[in-house]
């Protein structure tokens, strides 16, 4: 009887499955499920499939089950090798003026991340993505990274020695000049980092952290930088879709990417004051230590816009907030 049913169960799936369907693979940096930036990506393939009738299915897989690393994500995605994905800062490797949303310091609150987004930042990078066979689908990002440690620390110049994992070159640059050594790692290799010994602590936000929480017992809450990641589709792949599938594809990929990060920003909140009540030591920064690090991190501006050719961007950036 089992049997039977199987058989007509499957005999029903495949009948109710329009002949032309399209399946993609989708990919994420992150290695965990049942989370917000994974269960997102749920979300865009469930709304899609609906709204075309199945004639697009996209079937998602955490980070570390595909021999790619989070880091070559987006490379993946433009060599066709995977058709759908979410990416994050080692996509600043392949279009360098992506890097420029992820300097540290620049942005004071979401809202300031937004903006530039919307003026600035979309157009510039979807447009330097098409040259790379990438369809931008959507931008997103995590609440501001903040210096998570093994060991409490009470302020920047405690960090000078310490092996720091970071998630950009420009991170690197600033803790650098307070005489932290930093490590440049994907998300699914940190554990085993913290584990080992190979770095000290993170920079990520509190919803970043909870991977690794159990061995993180300091939190200095100097506001780096906020984590901003992408939506991303091979373009050939993209344009092979019936229009009216790109649209949709498009509509969900829009709403999901707004759902994750206002998500990630209320579990922030929650998850840090979890983490104080089960004995994290959380330090805020002086108003000194934040002014020296603004300070510090306008070279690190003008030193990157300069370094990719993109110091107009970095200007427009500037003037939308106020800068």
């Amino acid at each position: 009887m089992k049997s039977l049913l199987a058989i007509l169960f499957a005999a029903v799936a495949f009948a109710a499955a329009p002949a032309n369907a399209t399946e993609w693979k989708g990919y994420t940096f992150h290695p965990t499920t049942g989370v917000p930036e994974y269960e997102f990506l749920n979300r865009i393939a469930d709304e899609v499939k609906e709204e075309t009738g199945g004639a697009l299915i996209i079937t998602n897989t955490p980070g570390g089950t595909l021999p790619i690393k989070g880091n070559d994500i987006a490379q993946a995605v433009a060599d066709g090798i995977i058709p759908f994905a979410a990416a994050t800062s080692g996509t600043t490797g392949l279009i360098p003026v992506y890097g420029l949303t992820r300097l540290p310091m620049l942005f004071s609150n979401p809202e300031e991340v937004q903006k530039v987004v919307d003026e600035v930042m979309y157009d510039t990078i979807a447009e330097a993505m098409d040259k790379q066979d990438i369809k931008l689908l959507g931008f997103w990002w995590y609440p501001a990274h903040s210096i998570w440690t093994k060991e409490p620390i009470e302020s920047m110049a405690d960090i000078d020695g310490m092996k720091l994992r970071v998630t950009t070159k420009q991170q690197a640059a600033l803790i650098e000049q307070y005489g932290a050594v930093p490590v440049q790692i994907a998300t699914a290799e940190v554990a085993p980092a913290l584990q080992q010994g190979i770095v000290d602590g993170v920079l990520t936000s509190a919803a970043g952290s909870r991977l690794w929480i159990e061995m993180l017992k300091g939190n200095l809450q100097i506001e780096f930088n906020y984590g901003t990641s992408l939506i991303i589709a091979n373009k050939q792949e993209f344009e092979a879709l019936p229009q009216d599938v790109q649209e949709k594809l498009q509509t969900a990929a829009t709403k999901a990417a707004r759902w994750v990060t206002e998500t990630l920003a209320e579990e922030d909140k929650g998850l840090r004051q979890s983490y104080v009540d089960n004995g994290l030591m959380l330090v805020q920064p002086t108003s000194e230590e934040l002014a020296e690090a603004k300070k510090r991190s306008k070279t690190v501006w003008v030193e990157e816009a300069k370094q990719i050719g993109e110091e107009e961007v970095l200007d427009k950036m500037l003037t939308v907030i106020g800068q």
